[in-house]
């Protein structure tokens, strides 16, 4: 929707998208590589752009891109294939190759062609983009927004778009970068700060523990021996994890909704 109302003020416009979840700590190697994806997406228009991120571990809550050759008088390479979230052994497996890098979700495109991939791509989508646009300043217009809305599939950008499109240029940067939608990304965001194995916040006494994460609010928590362990103490409810299972959250949330637990969430 985004794109098409840029692409009607101005048909030759250049769009980046930034999620907002994320942290960076280099800040100097974000804004070039930013303005490196911007800069070959003005000349390229044909391609996607975007960033990637070295791994750092075998993450099954991210997204891969696996990277080729470089393209021709450019900092960039060519984006084989999306991978989106593997499984454990498939994450392993890319980590130890070097050839694949997270899928930041940093896009750099020119609004009139992403318009020509949802038309090629995903007709579903186009179509209802151009009724939402043609009802602008109608009185049925957020009728027709709703309407058309709800036929719209929930399968994210990269499995509709991005992985059927054939021409994807990456440029792989080093940003200090984390999406902290998960417990295990904040507990790497959060060491990395303090420079210590375990994080620990509220009340807490630990002996030998290593790479935990551990959140005591109301009372005190004592631990002894853990390793790869997130705890998170609140007043009605006590979660411990794995941390390497962190993503499997989403999992029991789901559980909690079947068993009549919703109030927990």
């Amino acid at each position: 929707m985004i794109t098409a109302h840029i692409f009607a003020h101005n048909p030759q416009a250049i769009i980046a998208t930034i999620a907002s979840d994320h942290t960076v700590e280099k800040i100097n190697n974000y804004k070039e590589a930013i303005s490196e994806i911007l800069r070959f997406a003005t000349k390229n228009p044909d391609y996607l752009s975007t960033i990637g991120i070295k791994p750092s571990r075998a993450e099954t809550g991210f997204g891969y891109i696996k990277v080729g050759k470089k393209i021709t008088n450019s900092n960039l390479y060519c984006g084989e294939k999306f991978v989106e979230k593997p499984d454990k052994k498939k994450a392993q497996k890319y980590l130890e190759s070097g050839d694949f890098l997270w899928n930041a979700s940093y896009f750099a495109f020119s609004a009139g062609r992403m318009l020509g991939m949802y038309k090629k791509y995903s007709p579903l989508i186009y179509n209802g983009i151009k009724n939402i646009m043609a009802a602008f300043g109608n009185k049925n217009a957020d009728k027709i927004l709703n309407l058309e809305y709800a036929k719209f599939p929930t399968a994210p950008f990269d499995t509709i778009i991005a992985e059927k499109h054939n021409k994807i240029a990456i440029i792989p940067a080093d940003l200090g970068w984390s999406d902290i939608g998960s417990w295990a990304s904040l507990y790497d965001l959060l060491s990395r700060k303090i420079g210590g194995h375990t994080v620990t916040e509220g009340h807490h006494v630990g002996i030998d523990n290593k790479n935990c994460l551990i959140y005591a609010k109301d009372k005190l928590l004592a631990t002894v021996g853990l390793e790869d362990i997130i705890i998170v103490d609140t007043k009605d409810v006590t979660l411990v994890c794995n941390k390497n299972k962190s993503q499997d959250i989403k999992k029991l949330l789901e559980k909690l909704k079947i068993k009549g637990k919703s109030e927990y969430l």
